[in-house]
């Protein structure tokens, strides 16, 4: 089962700073910029992508999500070959 992170669980993985295994994106969009990160976490030891946080600050900012942008989230996610199941991610 998954577990759902907190504003306190991704505050703390933020504060890490942008790093091997965090990348932090202000807005969708960078959304290809951002999945480039997510590929290369596929072919490593994994990692966390976010959206809505501040790039030189690291807090978080949000970002309103229409559906029209969560299409495209996952039309950029579809690309990646082999085909990606998040349903078994793991959090730290």
């Amino acid at each position: 089962m998954v577990k759902e992170l907190s504003i306190k669980d991704i505050e703390a993985i933020v504060q890490r700073d942008e790093n091997r295994v965090m990348e932090a994106k202000e807005t969708t969009g960078e959304l290809v910029k951002g999945m480039q990160s997510g590929c290369a976490f596929l072919n490593t030891d994994g990692g966390w992508l976010f959206f809505g946080i501040h790039p030189t600050k690291l807090t978080i900012q949000g970002q309103d999500v229409a559906d029209r942008t969560r299409q495209e989230i996952a039309w950029e996610m579809r690309k990646f070959a082999p085909a990606i199941d998040l349903g078994y991610s793991r959090y730290l």
